[in-house]
């Protein structure tokens, strides 16, 4: 410190110092190593105007391909196209230059360093934050709806799907008798149609989710009897089920199949 409230460095120049007290240490840190490379007396740029801008080109004499490193510069907001100025917002190599090559009066004024950097900015943000109690404002749960997150099946996810529906129904069907599974088929033609015509079949409720009605329905199975054998073959039945499907109770089942219609 050489006076109160003023940072010298000993190591530091006096453009490098005066930087010192606008910016923090690790701010000039930065800037130094552009700095140094800048006003090397070996360092070499050839620029020139462009328009608003200044294209900066490094001469280096050592490189054997003919490809310049090309940079521009806009001497009104003192901005570069170099990645180390776009990713600091610090002046770079190339600006230090050019303020030296123009014999400006200072090579790194207060005018061409971004604001986020500068320290006064940062005491005076500093200063208008106010710490909060854990206890003054009491948190709260509560439920955020979110949005639907459902995606989109593809067709052959869609189709799958249907196939092992349609399977099942296969599965079940041939076990039954002939008049039954006739009856099931001419069901299944109705619902492809339907389908095909672009409409959305409902068949109707089962008897234990609607009310009871008059209309027959499928009657309900019993343990043994002759109607659970032939509607629940994989319930334990025998094999002589599909011969006692084509008489007895199979009047009635096939009744009640072909009353109990699909709604369309």
């Amino acid at each position: 410190m050489n006076r109160i409230g003023v940072a010298v460095n000993s190591e530091y120049d006096e453009e490098l110092n005066m930087l010192l007290n606008l910016v923090s240490r690790h701010a000039v840190e930065l800037v130094k190593q552009q700095y140094e490379f800048a006003i090397l007396p070996t360092t070499k740029y050839q620029y020139y105007p462009v328009g608003p801008y200044v294209m900066m080109q490094y001469d280096d004499e050592n490189k054997n391909d003919d490809i310049l490193e090309e940079y521009m510069i806009s001497t009104e907001a003192w901005t570069c196209s170099c990645i180390f100025l776009m990713t600091h917002l610090l002046p770079c190599r190339h600006i230090i230059y050019y303020r030296k090559e123009t014999n400006c009066d200072r090579l790194l004024p207060k005018s061409i360093i971004h604001p986020r950097w500068l320290l006064k900015n940062y005491r005076k943000l500093k200063s208008k934050v106010t710490l909060v109690e854990d206890d003054e404002e009491a948190f709260e749960i509560r439920d955020i709806k979110t949005t639907s997150t459902t995606r989109t099946k593809s067709q052959n996810e869609k189709f799958r799907e249907l196939q092992v529906i349609g399977k099942q129904i296969a599965e079940i069907g041939c076990q039954w008798g002939t008049t039954a599974h006739a009856t099931l088929a001419a069901s299944m033609v109705h619902v492809l149609e339907a389908v095909k015509a672009g409409n959305c079949p409902l068949l109707r409720q089962p008897e234990s989710e609607r009310p009871r009605s008059t209309s027959p329905s499928l009657p309900q199975p019993h343990t043994g009897s002759q109607a659970s054998a032939v509607l629940h073959p994989e319930r334990g039945t025998h094999a002589g089920n599909d011969a006692q499907s084509e008489t007895g109770n199979q009047s009635e089942i096939d009744h009640a199949i072909s009353t109990d219609e699909l709604d369309f």
